[in-house]
């Protein structure tokens, strides 16, 4: 019995130890957290070995002992050099990886839009194509990053605000976090590739909807737009809130790195605010091209048959059930890996 009781106190120790150094260290720049994940394991030790000496410390004995460091988030303040900030060293990574994908998607974006379109208008002022390609790509970017600094500036003043100070005044080592195995991270390739994708959509249709459309080469390269471009432009604002939405679910998955309770929740409101969006968006007959088809044979593009015209006029049904499968596909994802995970632990 009393082997087992000292197996089950270093078992706890180990245990709480790690999850303490853990909650401690992720609140802290990434270039100092091994350093002081040495130095604060070590403080540890030795103030466990002042209380207990050569004995085996209790789980009573470690949780005083931690008590006495004091919440993580006060204990962080305290190895942190530089503790006024605007954006927090739990998301600095995070938001700096963010803001250099969103400048490369957004400038290698504009570039290939302006090409096309370069193509398409012949007889371009070349001059006159790279002045407007600079001054859009600048505008662009500006506003890309002042959006993403904006929305990070505000998750770290509303993180945990208004029960920080009572968590802290009140912390106890049983209110920790416990370490998540690695079957509960999201990859983060797939986090990236939504924002990627998310980042060039959103460059497509706010700056050169008209190249989603049908394309004929022969003889110079013709587009007809699926969208009726007037009608488009004032249901734009609409379809950026979606694509906002979804941007913002994949940095909160970049950002949280597991699938958990909140993770979950967010997808789930996010998803739902965006099918609503969108089928609010396609209840308007107005949103797409009416001259689609006879464009499309005015192009003088041949098919097999009569299914091609007919499958082209109802495109917008085609279009919404795809963006509603994605939608509802994603959501089922996230919420049946979250329960599973909840029901292992």
């Amino acid at each position: 019995m009393e082997k087992m009781t000292i197996n089950t106190n270093e078992s706890y120790k180990e245990e709480i130890i790690s999850r303490y150094v853990y909650a401690v260290t992720k609140r802290l720049p990434v270039n100092q957290r091994s350093d002081i994940e040495k130095e604060l394991s070590g403080l540890i030790d030795d103030m466990l070995l002042e209380r207990c000496g050569d004995n085996v410390p209790t789980s009573k004995e470690v949780d005083a002992v931690l008590i006495e460091l004091g919440a993580p988030e006060k204990l962080a303040r305290r190895y942190n050099e530089y503790p006024n900030y605007l954006i927090g060293p739990e998301y600095y990574d995070t938001y700096m990886l963010i803001v250099k994908i969103v400048m490369a998607c957004t400038a290698f974006g504009l570039f290939i839009a302006n090409v096309v379109l370069a193509v398409v208008s012949s007889g371009q002022n070349i001059i006159g194509a790279v002045g407007s390609y600079l001054a859009t790509t600048f505008m662009a970017l500006v506003q890309a990053f002042a959006f993403i600094t904006i929305g990070f500036a505000f998750a770290e003043y509303f993180k945990g605000k208004g029960k920080a100070k009572k968590t802290e005044e009140s912390w106890y080592p049983n209110m920790l976090p416990p370490l998540q195995p690695q079957h509960t991270e999201i990859k983060k390739g797939e986090a990236l590739t939504g924002i990627v994708f998310s980042c060039l959509i959103i460059i497509l249709f706010n700056f050169a909807p008209q190249l989603i459309g049908l394309y004929s080469f022969t003889p110079q390269m013709t587009i007809i737009p699926f969208f009726n471009l007037e009608y488009f432009r004032s249901v734009l604002p609409l379809f950026n809130l979606c694509f906002i939405l979804g941007l913002a679910r994949e940095i909160v998955k970049l950002t949280i790195g597991r699938y958990t309770i909140g993770l979950c929740i967010t997808t789930v409101v996010t998803n739902l605010a965006s099918l609503i969006t969108v089928f609010f968006i396609f209840s308007s007959e107005k949103l797409f091209n009416p001259n689609i088809v006879a464009g499309f044979k005015e192009m003088g593009m041949q098919t097999s048959g009569a299914d091609f015209p007919i499958w082209l006029g109802n495109f917008e049904h085609i279009f919404l059930a795809m963006v509603t499968v994605a939608l509802i596909l994603d959501m089922a994802v996230v919420v049946v890996r979250t329960i599973r995970l909840q029901k292992k632990h």
